[in-house]
Formats: C-alpha cells, sequence, structure tokens
C-alpha cells in the first residue's frame, strides 16, 4: 500500500508514502515574495481549513521565508 500526501499514524501496512515537505515549499515561495515585496506591504493568505498541518505549514514557511520583510497580513 503506498500512502499519498497523508501516513496514518501507528499503521504499519504501508509500503511507502509520497508526500511533500509543506514547510519547504512555503519558505521557497516566501523568499520568492522576498524578492517583490517591501516591509509594510499588504497581503491576504487564502487557505482551506483552519487547522489543517499542511497548510499550518505552508503559512508558516513562507513567514520565515520572508525573513526580514515584514508584511501586513
Amino acid at each position: 500500500v503506498v500512502l499519498v500526501d497523508n501516513g496514518i499514524p501507528d499503521w504499519k501496512g504501508q509500503t511507502a508514502l509520497v508526500s511533500t515537505n509543506n514547510l519547504n515549499g512555503g519558505k521557497i515561495a516566501g523568499e520568492y515574495l522576498k524578492t517583490v515585496l517591501k516591509s509594510g506591504d499588504k497581503i491576504g493568505i487564502l487557505q482551506g481549513v483552519p487547522g489543517v498541518p499542511a497548510l499550518d505549514d505552508r503559512v508558516t514557511g513562507m513567514m520565515e521565508g520572508l525573513g526580514d520583510v515584514k508584511v501586513d497580513v
């Protein structure tokens, strides 16, 4: 059984898991945004259901990637 995107905690039946690193993906996006935004710019973040770990990781990574560019979310 190959799982895609999410593992099943404590389940030993999987052969493989294919997934992305959402934190790193968000960081890459933030590093790009850092080249086109400046501190004080306003941005909006559109995402699905709040509290979904993959989405939260993407936003966290993006904010990390922005570094010292402090945007108004």
